[in-house]
């Protein structure tokens, strides 16, 4: 998508290159590489602003990248040379992530437990990508989420947000009861 997005970039009159990118989690760098395999991802290097975009989600503007590959070591591939750049960060104010838990312990030691996610930025993805899931979809993935914080935990319900509306911050609530 990113190669593609560079070459309509192009024709558009925009100057960019395609870039490969090498995420944070990958590990640092060695400063002799000898293959291309360091590079597991790509991106568009726009050089006028030299910033870094991306086309792989719908769901992030593309001026955005996500969060695996800010601060990211980068090779944008120009018609004569490849320059060695680093991935933008972006300001904290753009980004929010919070996990709330709410919880009452009944008296035969049922846990009932409200959690709230709300996210922007990156960390808002994974919810929006839920978006297009139907009703019994999106209860099986949050069924998983309820799993993933508790391995006995039981989803008895959740709410959402319009996770489609971009202009307002995702959130997800989920009721669950641990025996």
């Amino acid at each position: 998508k990113n190669f593609l997005y560079s070459r309509m970039l192009e024709a558009a009159g925009v100057k960019c290159a395609f870039s490969l990118v090498r995420t944070r989690t990958s590990g640092p760098l060695s400063e002799d590489v000898d293959s291309l395999k360091a590079f597991g991802r790509s991106a568009v290097w726009l050089t006028e602003s030299a910033t870094f975009s991306s086309a792989s989600s719908d769901v992030l503007p593309f001026p955005g990248l996500s969060g695996n590959l800010r601060r990211s070591p980068a090779l944008a591939v120009l018609p004569d040379s490849v320059l060695a750049q680093t991935t933008q960060a972006y300001a904290g104010e753009q980004e929010l992530e919070l996990t709330r838990f709410e919880g009452a312990l009944a008296a035969d030691g049922t846990l009932d437990l409200t959690v709230k996610f709300a996210g922007a930025g990156s960390a808002g993805t994974w919810m929006r990508n839920l978006k297009d899931l139907d009703e019994q979809k999106l209860a099986i993935q949050l069924g998983q989420v309820a799993a993933w914080i508790h391995p006995a935990s039981v989803l008895k319900g959740h709410r959402t947000t319009d996770l489609a509306d971009l202009a307002i911050t995702p959130e997800i609530s989920l009721e669950c009861s641990i025996p």
